[in-house]
């Protein structure tokens, strides 16, 4: 339904002729008898009216067509609050409000000739607002029936959700589109991994806002006194907090004189994890290109149980090869052992999304 269809309809709701069971002045006496007690915000459902509250802001020299295009727009926002059917509270799905609310298709409804009457009218500092009175019977009919031809929402399985990400991730065209939907995915760590350390992020829900507050302590990071980042300044130049180019690293060299050699070797055997740890430091110091040799720090760091530090040469790793699946799963544990749920869990669907095993 468009919004010059909406509009019109609307606009017969407003000039409509009142049903004989609903008159204005009845309306206004509810209203006035109920006032005190309705602190209004949008709507309020008192006995056998609806009573919205409806604002908008009006120029000084706004023309008379243009100030009933507001009007209708904020009447027509305020009605489709309270018919669209709250799909956004349904129990089951895995998701934040937002990105529950994107996946769910808006459901189409329409309206009967429902009886209204307004019923308080204010303008003050070029702010309007109506309160207006909608026959109950009707309106709540019109949103029962809105409910009956939602989406079943509740009863989708992993596999119905998991179509509707893959769905939507198919349709975005620009890179900021996927970058706020990783965002709203719970995972914005995949944002500042893919983007090189470059995190920007605006306008984040509300719902949203534990995944960034994560991402911000990884951002925040500092390395401990006795970090292997402290201990050896080129490793930790390398990282996010350090790094002024991609291309140039300090004291670099082709040979690292065996050294990452002999730590795969006791790596893959799982012997002596100080040497190892020694080993990867002193090749990477020496020459710090290679995922591998960074996936392996963080599985190290991650055994000995130091997840930001192992969380740090992950992300390190997946600069150099953003589709190593043993990096990415790497980053989604160390999420877990820092208390990270919401990027661990929207790690989980970008896995499946993605087809990370």
């Amino acid at each position: 339904m468009n919004l010059k269809c909406l509009i019109l309809m609307f606009v017969g709701i407003w000039q409509m002729t009142l049903f004989a069971a609903f008159t204005p002045e009845e309306a206004r006496r509810v209203y006035g008898e109920s006032s005190s007690s309705l602190n209004l915000s949008t709507f309020k459902e008192v006995g056998d009216y609806v009573f919205m509250e409806v604002k908008w802001s009006v120029d000084k020299d706004v023309s008379s067509d243009d100030r009933e295009s507001l009007e209708m727009s904020a009447l027509m926002d305020a009605i489709q609050k309270y018919v669209e059917p709250p799909v956004i509270a349904c129990t089951n799905s895995p998701f934040s409000k937002a990105l529950t609310t994107w996946l769910t298709p808006e459901t189409e409804f329409s309206l009967p000739e429902v009886p209204s009457s307004v019923v308080k009218e204010e303008e003050k500092d070029g702010k309007h607002s109506q309160v207006i009175a909608f026959d109950a019977t009707v309106l709540k009919a019109a949103k029962a029936s809105a409910s009956k031809r939602a989406h079943s929402v509740n009863e989708r399985s992993v596999e119905d959700w998991l179509k509707l990400l893959k769905a939507t991730y198919g349709n975005f065209k620009t890179l900021a589109e996927k970058r706020k939907f990783n965002v709203m995915l719970g995972c914005p760590i995949v944002d500042f991994i893919l983007n090189t350390g470059k995190y920007e992020l605006e306008n984040a829900n509300e719902d949203e806002k534990d995944g960034v507050s994560e991402v911000n302590r990884v951002i925040n990071w500092t390395p401990t006194k006795d970090s292997v980042f402290s201990k050896y300044p080129n490793l930790l130049w390398s990282t996010h907090k350090k790094r002024e180019s991609n291309l140039f690293y300090p004291n670099w060299s082709e040979d690292d004189g065996g050294r990452f050699v002999k730590a795969e070797e006791l790596y893959r055997k799982g012997k002596d994890v100080p040497k190892i740890l020694t080993l990867l430091a002193e090749s990477i110091s020496t020459n710090p290109i290679g995922e591998k040799k960074w996936a392996y720090l963080g599985g190290v760091l991650k055994a000995m149980n130091k997840p930001e530090d192992a969380m740090i040469a992950y992300i390190q790793a997946l600069k150099f090869n953003s589709d190593d699946p043993w990096a990415w799963k790497g980053v989604r544990d160390c999420c877990k052992k820092l208390g990270f749920k919401s990027n661990a869990a929207g790690l989980d669907w970008y896995f499946k999304l993605n087809g990370i095993k």
